[in-house]
């Protein structure tokens, strides 16, 4: 009918006019200029933390490894050795983690090339990961015999851990969540790496 077209119009005219008055609006632009600008710096800070290595999970040598964990504000490092099961299991979680947390720098270091900071972080068991803040070791996880099935335990579960203690961003839902051991018995299969005075 007449009248509907009309509604019909009047409606479109509505609609123009508004789409006119958003855009035109200076304080929704000034907002939209903010936003951009913010936008722009995240962009340009996660490009400066990719050039240093966040977002990937990086061997560095022991000549290397104070650049390494002075250079970013969050880092963590896998001592590891090339045979042990547990390292390349610490790998595996380690990769999928530093993909997912940007905010920290994810390094290893084969304990073998490094026995200057082996020694003066007194690493004894491998896997050892070490969190540092600002350059200073603030938390370290020896082996993984603390989680609930050493042999198979969940990316989740190390995600978890690194959360709770500062080293990783995680959300209310991984904090909150449970992991309990499938098999009835826990073995430790994480190797030692021996000092000098053990060899007696």
């Amino acid at each position: 009918t007449m009248s509907d077209d009309h509604e019909s119009d009047q409606e479109e005219i509505d609609i123009d006019a508004l789409e006119d008055e958003l855009l035109n609006d200076p304080e929704l632009e000034s907002f939209r200029e903010q936003r951009m600008q913010k936008m722009k710096e995240q962009w340009q800070k996660r490009e400066e933390m990719k050039a240093k290595g966040h977002g990937s999970y990086e061997e560095v040598t022991e000549e290397d490894f104070l650049k390494s964990v002075t250079g970013s504000e969050y880092v963590i490092c896998h001592f590891y050795k090339e045979q042990f099961t547990m390292c390349k299991l610490a790998d595996k979680h380690l990769n999928i983690i530093a993909n997912k947390h940007f905010e920290t720098r994810f390094i290893k270091l084969d304990a073998e090339k490094a026995p200057f900071f082996v020694t003066k972080l007194i690493v004894r068991i491998l896997p050892t990961l070490i969190c540092f803040k600002a350059g200073v070791a603030f938390y370290r996880l020896e082996g993984f015999d603390s989680f609930s099935d050493v042999a198979e335990f969940k990316t989740e579960e190390l995600e978890k851990k690194l959360g709770q203690e500062g080293a990783i961003q995680i959300t209310d839902d991984l904090m909150n969540q449970e992991f309990h051991a499938e098999g009835t018995e826990r073995k430790s299969v994480f190797g030692f790496v021996e000092s000098n005075d053990d060899d007696d």
